[in-house]
């Protein structure tokens, strides 16, 4: 049968981080029209340099994006990075930990040295993106951008913040000019496939992912979309051969885990899909809630 692609489809967006290699202030930068006025003393600029701008990790098998972003590390990866020397990788560190205070605070004491800087705006724009505060969020990227034009991390997260207010197309632009800057960065890669896939071009989707997964096999959100591929071409036993090569508690988040439900049952294994769709986490499913009630009654039917 064709599977309405609504069912398959769950997009995993990722703001890049771009970096460098206490007490809880008040300030922070909620008051934009004073961000100039934050550090008295001045000291020495750091340059940007883009051969730095990276987050000290290395290869991670289970993460492809693990040295440009941390949108999906875990709290204590967070923590790691949180208490690095470099300032910049405190702010961000502190931001996904949710503890912006610290991280504004740690702004603050720091932007007359890294005020020139792209990468402290953008992840002062990022702490922002995490407090759901997208009009805050894009001045600060766009600040980052106005130090460096060719500044990709912001120009990828410029495209998150319109793909979260359904601007579809132009997100998509932003991500392209992303990858066009700079053809090695893997964040805006990883976006433009998901909107992809979104629409239905997998062959353009599954090619891009299959050169991510070359150099991460083990990355579950891009196994995730693979399998997802191999539905669309109704290969399902492929899709199924991938979730299995998962860790077992992955099939619990729901994004991963509903997709691993409706391929079983699109092979014919009915009792199978309603096993995986038992064991997940059905908490919080966010956005997800109408896509998990869809593929539960696709599951109960007596037929494929």
């Amino acid at each position: 049968m064709r599977v309405p692609l609504s069912l398959l489809v769950f997009v995993f967006l990722v703001s890049c981080g771009g970096t460098p290699t206490k007490n809880k202030s008040k300030r922070s930068y909620d008051d934009l029209g004073d961000i100039n006025k934050y550090q008295k003393k001045p000291k020495v600029s750091k340059r940007y340099s883009r051969k730095t701008d990276r987050f000290p990790f290395g290869k991670d098998e289970e993460d492809v994006l693990i040295s440009e972003s941390l949108a999906r590390v875990s709290s204590k990866i967070a923590g790691k990075v949180a208490g690095d020397d470099d300032p910049i990788s405190q702010i961000i560190g502190n931001c996904y930990k949710k503890d912006y205070n610290d991280a504004f605070e740690v702004a603050d004491k720091n932007y007359e040295s890294y005020k020139k800087n792209p990468a402290y705006w953008n992840q002062v724009g990022t702490c922002f993106l995490l407090k759901n505060e997208q009009r805050k969020a894009s001045i600060f990227y766009n600040k980052a951008r106005s130090l460096n034009l060719r500044y990709t991390p912001a120009i990828n997260n410029i495209g998150v913040i319109y793909l979260q207010r359904g601007k579809d197309q132009l997100a998509l632009r932003q991500f392209k000019k992303a990858i066009r800057l700079n053809p090695s960065a893997k964040t805006p890669k990883f976006n433009q496939a998901n909107i992809y896939l979104r629409y239905g071009l997998h062959q353009k989707a599954c090619s891009i992912f299959s050169a991510l997964n070359t150099s991460t096999p083990r990355d579950v959100d891009v196994v995730n979309a693979l399998a997802v591929c191999n539905m669309l071409r109704r290969r399902y036993n492929s899709a199924i051969a991938r979730y299995k090569s998962m860790d077992r508690d992955f099939h619990e988040r729901p994004y991963i885990g509903i997709n691993y439900a409706l391929a079983l049952k699109l092979s014919g294994e009915k009792g199978e899909a309603q096993d995986i769709l038992d064991d997940i986490d059905i908490s919080n499913l966010g956005v997800l809630k109408k896509y998990y009630r869809s593929v539960k009654n696709f599951i109960a039917r007596g037929r494929r």
